[in-house]
């Protein structure tokens, strides 16, 4: 992509506005006009303005999402008291991608990992055919159970799991 001082020349086959893309790239540049504000003023979409102006090589910024809610609660229980990101959205309830943009607006890096298999070691020891009762994951209402499959699957196996009660789950080796 060009910057907006540079702007490609061409159009001419289309629409009156694309004929203005050097009007149109000087609205959104140099007075920080919208793309609707600029299709308001020109006659055409918004979309249109943007379509425009990424033909003419002018970089295209996407709108910038600021958080709105719980943002120095999410950022006080992820670096100060190293909870986990399934953690904060059982405390404060809240999606997963909420925190996660969160946290990327703040510039704090998110930790990969998920959840280790390690918390279970006897799932890597199941049999096929084998089953296991485990805790059902405190704090989670509906698919309780997903934690169980991103384990499995870091251990290397298939399995199927089962809810069996509110405080229990059974995990069985599938082939």
């Amino acid at each position: 992509m060009l910057f907006c001082s540079r702007v490609k020349h061409g159009g001419s086959d289309k629409s009156p506005a694309w004929q203005r893309t050097e009007e149109i790239a000087q609205m959104y540049c140099d007075e920080g006009l919208s793309y609707r504000a600029i299709g308001e003023r020109i006659g055409t979409s918004g979309e249109t303005i943007r379509s425009i102006l990424r033909e003419a090589g002018v970089a295209v910024q996407r709108k910038h999402w600021k958080p709105r809610q719980h943002v120095e609660e999410i950022r006080r229980l992820y670096v100060e008291e190293n909870k986990p990101i399934t953690e904060i959205v059982g405390m404060l309830n809240v999606t997963p991608g909420l925190v996660s943009k969160t946290l990327r607006y703040l510039g704090i890096p998110i930790k990969r990992g998920g959840v280790r298999s390690i918390v279970y070691p006897e799932l890597r020891q199941l049999k096929i055919g084998e089953s296991l009762e485990l805790p059902r994951v405190p704090g989670t209402r509906r698919h309780a159970y997903t934690r169980y499959y991103v384990m499995a699957k870091k251990a290397g196996i298939k399995v199927s799991v089962r809810v069996i009660s509110n405080d229990k789950v059974r995990v069985s080796r599938k082939s």
